[in-house]
């Protein structure tokens, strides 16, 4: 059973969840509730980590899907409920770390050209993968960036 790539894109994946652990220690508290780049800070890591959950499910991780912290809720108006201090969001970033380890536990390469829905789409398991990689980068930059212009330390 071939793993060379699973293996890539599995650190590549955890990796890029400790940079938005990073992200998370590095944030001042005045910017953890400021709405940057379109959307509050927190929520920028909240909405990776639910993604991150939704894209990658097999029959093994199913299961997990009820790690997803489900008392953020949004309200009228866009403001939300719930817990979403730093804690809650750096216990979120490890239960999705394990969720992912769980995940390319069972996976080998030649599992990457199986067929996934991804929003009324037959894509491969490598496409989603992907597409994941490349959502979580892009909320690291937002969060980056909204760190590097309010004078903390960005985690890139």
């Amino acid at each position: 059973m071939e793993r060379t790539v699973t293996e890539a894109i599995g650190s590549t994946l955890i990796n890029n969840l400790s940079l938005l652990e990073a992200d998370i220690k590095n944030c001042p508290n005045e910017l953890w509730e400021k709405k940057y780049g379109g959307d509050i800070y927190w929520h920028q890591i909240y909405h990776t980590m639910v993604a991150t959950f939704a894209m990658l499910q097999n029959e093994k991780t199913s299961k997990l899907r009820t790690d997803i912290p489900d008392s953020i809720g949004m309200l009228k108006g866009g403001e939300y409920s719930g817990d979403y201090s730093k804690e809650r969001m750096l216990q979120f970033v490890e239960k999705t770390k394990k969720h992912l380890t769980t995940y390319f536990s069972y996976m080998s390469d030649s599992l990457f050209s199986n067929k996934v829905d991804f929003f009324g789409k037959n894509i491969s398991i490598l496409d989603l993968l992907l597409i994941n990689v490349g959502h979580i980068m892009y909320h690291i930059g937002a969060c980056d960036a909204a760190l590097r212009d309010n004078g903390g330390q960005a985690a890139m």
